[in-house]
């Protein structure tokens, strides 16, 4: 891939993303003041969201995916012009390091080749599969991050458009926990976990070789702690919602984060006495409990498990199913491996 053709996917990419983030926050958040990086997060999980119940009955193919770049692109003229010219220039840097990171790049590791890029082939190539993992037991483990990969795969950008999206995710990410790290806030104990969770990102994940859907995972609990320990002792309708969902989309990259529900239970326990209907009752829950829904009964469909491979959440009663012998030996094999 040539360095002016991965600038030119990535910057439509981004443009996109951030497009649909627009769109997300007026339609489900309606938040006046969201960050640049915010936006990409926001437009990643309303992208991959439709992605997931498009593919419910159709494949994400070539022709079908140019909607995920046209469409956003074409209403955020309508949605929010006056920050269009801080956009650009964030855009304008988003695609060179991407470039730069994409450019750097020289193995990738085993999980890619394993399952990730064969499932993001069969996305592109098929409608959701009964039973996929039958074929192999990884596709079990397969996250919301393949469905970001597999949208930017169409006739325009072909599949060099597979590799940009994570590296707009992550820059996104890294760019809130530096955005927060150096905010002027009187709260000295916020802004320094901001500066070490930066640090550690930077540190530990500044290979786009090395990147894994765990790393996706690890910063996105990042930003659920930031959150929390941000409304602790005051809570916001609109920040509990958004908490809620972070921790579900980190769900989504990785069952193992379904830990970090934990952290909003604590803060409703705190606050639900004063704050019950508006901590429970909104458009984003609504979209977060919709989203849920759909991501395990995709599960259940190629699993036969709500979450795979717990066993208590799997029936071996269907024709696709595993047994639960096959689960067990499959959930002690995961362990090892990790």
């Amino acid at each position: 891939m040539g360095y002016i053709s991965i600038f030119f996917v990535s910057f439509f990419c981004a443009f996109s993303l951030l497009a649909a983030g627009k769109i997300f926050n007026k339609f489900f958040i309606n938040e006046n003041k969201v960050s640049f990086f915010e936006n990409i997060i926001f437009g990643c999980i309303f992208l991959t969201f439709i992605a997931l119940i498009i593919n419910f009955f159709f494949s994400l193919n070539e022709k079908l995916n140019l909607i995920f770049i046209i469409l956003p692109s074409f209403l955020y003229f309508f949605i929010d012009k006056r920050e269009i010219k801080n956009d650009l220039k964030y855009l304008l840097l988003f695609s060179f390091l991407t470039v730069l990171l994409i450019s750097l790049e020289n193995t990738n590791r085993p999980d890619a080749g394993l399952y990730h890029l064969p499932y993001i082939g069969i996305l592109n190539e098929s409608n959701l599969l009964v039973g996929i993992s039958n074929l192999h037991f990884r596709f079990g483990h397969t996250s919301i991050i393949q469905y970001l990969s597999a949208i930017y795969n169409n006739i325009v950008f072909t599949s060099n458009g597979i590799l940009v999206p994570s590296s707009i995710f992550y820059l996104a990410l890294l760019g809130y926990l530096i955005n927060e790290a150096i905010k002027k806030r009187n709260d000295k104990v916020y802004s320094f976990l901001s500066i070490i969770f930066s640090s550690y990102v930077l540190i530990n994940m500044n290979r786009n070789s090395s990147w894994g859907n765990d790393d996706y995972g690890s910063i996105m609990s990042f930003l659920v702690i930031l959150n929390c320990y941000q409304n602790f002792n005051k809570l916001k309708f609109r920040s509990y919602a958004k908490i809620l969902l972070f921790c579900s989309f980190a769900f989504f990259i990785k069952s193992f984060y379904l830990i970090l529900f934990l952290l909003p239970f604590i803060l409703f326990l705190k606050h639900f006495r004063i704050h019950y209907n508006g901590l429970i009752f909104n458009k984003l829950n609504l979209f977060n409990l919709l989203f849920v829904i759909f991501w395990l009964i995709k599960n259940f469909l190629t699993t036969s498990c709500f979450i795979f491979p717990i066993t208590i959440l799997c029936f071996d009663v269907f024709q696709w199913s595993l047994s639960n012998m096959a689960i067990s030996k499959i959930s002690l094999v995961s362990e090892a491996w990790a």
